[in-house]
């Protein structure tokens, strides 16, 4: 965090106080998810971890204000990626809503280390 405490950003990693997460997502628009808080590293309890995709799973989105996502992550102590799985929720969100707006105002209502990849 900077003096602001803002998270610090650049290309591909964000710094959440002294642990870097290396972020390499699809659509990028889906990255502010981190640069908000809303997912952090302490969720993952891991030292070091890579998100290498991140995405929406719409076919399970039922309501304009929750939105679920399926998380790719590389972990150094794990042979294959772990699947994460998210729910985030707007209260105030709608139809209209788009992606940005909603993880602005969004809450994190649900967080899984759901399955392996091999």
């Amino acid at each position: 965090m900077d003096d602001n405490g803002n998270f610090i950003t650049n290309a591909n990693e964000i710094s959440f106080g002294n642990r870097v997460v290396e972020i390499n997502l699809n659509d990028n628009k889906l990255r502010s998810i981190f640069e908000k808080g809303i997912v952090y590293p302490d969720l993952i309890n891991e030292k070091y971890f890579k998100i290498w995709d991140l995405e929406e799973l719409t076919f399970l989105n039922k309501s304009p204000k929750i939105k679920k996502f399926r998380m790719f992550v590389n972990m150094p102590e794990r042979i294959y990626p772990q699947i994460i799985l998210l729910e985030l929720k707007n209260e105030s969100a709608d139809n209209q809503t788009s992606m940005s707006e909603f993880i602005e105002n969004a809450k994190l209502t649900f967080i899984k280390e759901a399955w392996l990849m091999v």
